[in-house]
């Protein structure tokens, strides 16, 4: 019984049979099993014929091409002898082996010879030039990607709603009452104790540390912006005779160096303030004087402290 296809084959134990096994196209060997792959053929060899026969080939037949896994591309190839069986016309197939026999044999198959022959590059359509306004052209890598958001807002929706199928009417959390509904959304309320007063004192030194470096940062650039103008001034040329470019750079700085001394002006302001919130995070017993207290008016509210013993 003899068995095709991804199981082995058995011959019979006829001793008129020569039980072989195929092991590259065109190159076959003596074997007590055959393993059928794709199209081979278990090849049968008769004492008393001096032609072979194939598989379920016809007897007379001497022509092993149509039963090969490849079809040759060129009947001009160098023939290969079958091992095991005479040099006849039927034990001689066609490979895509180089004629040189120096040459290690090929491993070609259709597929390369397929991809070597150039062909036409399918191009996606474009969006017609009536419709242009509406943008490119959906393509199905764009629906792909549109349905699968679509998709997994379905499953999101879904596992919500068997959520609160689901829920328990008697579970209570303490985000239920630490929580407000901001335009269909769960916010947390502000904590109040967040922070230490430790750890809000450090992060009030490091505030006012970046503050005095921009303040001095400009606080200087001011000064050499001022030098520079006030070279510019003492210029022997009247302002009747200078270009216009000249008048437009000057005109320039001056509005920067103004800008400038606005800007200081409103960071020695916060480090002021940043300074008093530094101060009053302190420890030791403090108070705000009054008004009537004051012996000089401000308009920044005056804190005292109360002495205390040093050690």
């Amino acid at each position: 019984m003899v068995w095709f296809g991804s199981k082995l084959a058995r011959l019979n134990s006829d001793p008129a049979k020569v039980k072989v096994r195929v092991i590259s196209p065109g190159r076959v060997e003596p074997s007590s099993y055959v393993r059928g792959l794709g199209q081979c053929r278990v090849l049968q060899r008769a004492t008393s014929h001096g032609h072979h026969r194939v598989g379920a080939h016809q007897p007379g037949s001497h022509s092993l091409l149509p039963f090969l896994p490849h079809q040759p591309a060129s009947l001009n190839h160098q023939p290969t002898k079958i091992r095991g069986f005479p040099r006849t016309a039927a034990t001689e197939s066609h490979c895509h082996a180089p004629a040189s026999p120096k040459a290690p044999p090929c491993n070609c198959n259709m597929s390369s010879l397929r991809n070597a022959i150039p062909r036409r590059a399918h191009k996606e359509r474009a969006q017609p030039s009536s419709r242009k306004k509406f943008g490119l052209l959906e393509k199905h890598k764009d629906y792909v990607e549109r349905a699968k958001a679509f998709h997994k807002k379905e499953d999101t929706i879904r596992r919500l709603r068997e959520k609160a199928a689901n829920r328990n009417e008697d579970e209570f959390y303490f985000k239920m009452i630490k929580t407000k509904v901001v335009d269909g959304v769960h916010k947390p309320e502000s904590d109040a104790n967040k922070y230490t007063q430790e750890e809000l004192l450090l992060m009030k030194t490091q505030d006012i540390g970046y503050i005095l470096q921009k303040l001095q940062s400009e606080r200087k650039a001011k000064e050499l912006q001022s030098q520079n103008l006030r070279r510019e001034v003492h210029l022997p040329l009247t302002s009747d005779d200078l270009p216009t470019n000249i008048k437009r750079k000057i005109a320039k700085s001056y509005k920067e160096l103004e800008a400038r001394k606005t800007r200081l002006g409103q960071l020695e302001k916060i480090y002021l303030d940043m300074s008093m919130q530094k101060e009053l995070q302190k420890k030791g017993k403090k108070r705000k004087l009054r008004e009537d207290e004051l012996v000089t008016p401000a308009s920044k509210s005056v804190y005292k402290w109360h002495a205390e013993r040093k050690r």
